[in-house]
């Protein structure tokens, strides 16, 4: 059983008790604000572990990077994959789009810059700041892209006690 409970404690954000529900409720919204028709498909590797970053840091940076490839998508035929998978004491989130991309150079210069968008009614300041929340956590937000064929952002976190999915499941439902 998955629970929607949000696991905190000592400074830390569960993945299974914040992330999974957050995508979740993205992906099953009949709001169309929300994900605009847009598939989303959630992929993990089965673990789950707690990172050294607030819980509303870590909801703010994953909805960000959602929101923004959703967006990038655009409503008819767009994808967007979240993908998670750990390595030793390192956590991989990826947020992937079908999008028009981004050329090199765009990433270098503006991309994380904060008080530039490139949106009519943005302030510039969600990737600076979702890659700020990162790297205060101890980890690093990277952006993968080639124009017309979507972007990969990834996110990268030291892990604290990476586990089965299973067990983490059990530990929230005995936590109430």
């Amino acid at each position: 059983m998955i629970s929607s409970k949000v696991a905190t404690g000592s400074g830390t954000a569960g993945l299974l008790g914040l992330w999974y529900p957050l995508i979740s409720s993205m992906k099953s919204s009949s709001d169309p604000s929300v994900a605009g028709g847009i598939n989303i498909a959630v992929e993990h590797d089965g673990r789950t572990a707690a990172v050294a970053m607030g819980a509303g840091a870590f909801r703010s940076v994953i909805l960000h990077l959602c929101e923004n490839a959703i967006e990038a998508s655009g409503e008819v035929s767009g994808e967007v994959k979240v993908r998670v998978h750990h390595e030793a004491m390192r956590m991989q989130i990826e947020v992937i789009d079908n999008g028009e991309g981004m050329t090199p150079e765009f990433i270098r210069d503006k991309l994380f810059q904060p008080f530039g968008s490139t949106k009519g009614d943005g302030f510039g300041v969600g990737a600076y700041q979702a890659r700020e929340l990162v790297r205060a956590a101890g980890g690093d937000l990277l952006a993968t892209s080639r124009p017309g064929r979507g972007t990969i952002m990834r996110i990268m976190l030291p892990c604290i006690a990476p586990r089965p999915l299973e067990t983490a499941a059990q530990d929230l439902e005995a936590a109430g």
